[in-house]
């Protein structure tokens, strides 16, 4: 019996060390920070209840701060964008109680959080995304895919997931921006990659924006003020505006069928939607729920339906105000079913 105790104990050692590169692999897939992109960083801490913090880049002149990322995904406890100046020690979360503020923001903090995947995997959000100190308006691009299960947003203005990528040039003009508004726009190309909502939560967010190839909804979301933009695009969107110009693919990059499918179990609610897939011949199917409250007497453009291919709706589209407006734009609609 003696002779397979080393054995035993080697085994243990060798399970121990395994298990705990394991878990340190899997807890440093959730977050990786690229540093060959740029000198000006961001870094990545952790909370004492091990939620992934970034200590965002300092950001530029006009508020914008530009981090780069090997992976970004969120683990269900959520993770947090730090953006509170360093001279106030610590900041209040509610993901994670008191942190220590941000050792890059020692003049001023930022009005916009670039985030952007370098490396070859989809975004998996599991769960919420705080910004912790002030507000700010947030872009995530992962030109490879997003998916959102359980995910949502705190703290954060203007939000926006593309599958989508902003050129050198575009991230330069941004950079000699002298100052950031509502009327700021950005342009990033979107080629590929699909979004995949599996219950969204953007009600405390003043607006979502949804840029990507195709889109499917399979349970719940939600949104005050909701922008979906699918297809192949040039976009140039800010909080107020929305601008895209087609972009041609070559024929082995050619389109699904359906630019966005809400299945039998998903659901859109928002005060306004505006929905639009480009591609041509690709359409739109709705077997869930896609309910708005907007009024084109308000001034916010009502709900707005369009597609270059067959709008196909199961289940009736609800439009509750006292002057609805639904445009559907396509090769064929269920007229029946589009009944306000």
């Amino acid at each position: 019996m003696k002779i397979f105790v080393p054995f035993v104990k080697k085994t243990i050692a060798v399970f121990n060390v395994f298990s705990i590169v394991a878990s340190q692999s899997l807890f440093a897939s959730q977050i990786v920070i690229d540093t060959t992109q740029t000198t000006n960083n961001p870094h990545l801490t952790h909370s004492q209840n091990n939620i992934d913090i970034v200590n965002i880049a300092k950001p530029s002149q006009a508020g914008i701060s530009n981090n780069f990322y090997h992976d970004f995904n969120v683990a269900k406890e959520g993770a947090i964008l730090n953006n509170t100046l360093s001279q106030e020690v610590f900041t209040n979360t509610q993901l994670a109680g008191l942190i220590y503020s941000n050792p890059n923001l020692d003049i001023a903090t930022a009005k916009l959080i670039l985030n952007q995947v370098t490396g070859a995997n989809l975004s998996e959000l599991l769960g919420y995304l705080e910004i912790a100190g002030s507000k700010a308006d947030m872009l995530l691009a992962n030109p490879n895919g997003i998916t959102c299960q359980g995910c949502g947003f705190i703290n954060a203005g203007n939000v926006s997931l593309a599958t989508g990528t902003l050129s050198k040039e575009e991230l330069e003009r941004l950079n000699n921006l002298k100052d950031y508004t509502n009327h700021t726009a950005l342009t990033l190309n979107i080629k590929k990659g699909e979004i995949i909502a599996d219950a969204l939560d953007a009600k405390n967010v003043a607006s979502l924006t949804l840029l990507a190839k195709s889109m499917n909804v399979t349970d719940s979301l939600q949104a005050q003020n909701l922008r979906i933009l699918l297809g192949s695009n040039q976009v140039t969107f800010s909080p107020l505006t929305l601008l895209y110009q087609p972009i041609i693919l070559d024929n082995q990059e050619q389109n699904k069928a359906l630019a966005l499918d809400v299945a039998y179990l998903g659901s859109i609610f928002s005060n306004k939607i505006f929905i639009v897939a480009t591609d041509k011949g690709v359409g739109i199917k709705n077997a869930g729920m896609i309910a708005s409250t907007a009024s084109q007497s308000n001034g916010d453009n009502g709900f707005i339906l369009r597609a270059d291919g067959t709008i196909e709706i199961a289940r009736p589209i609800e439009v509750t105000t006292r002057t609805d407006i639904l445009t559907a734009e396509a090769n064929k609609t269920d007229s029946k079913a589009l009944t306000i």
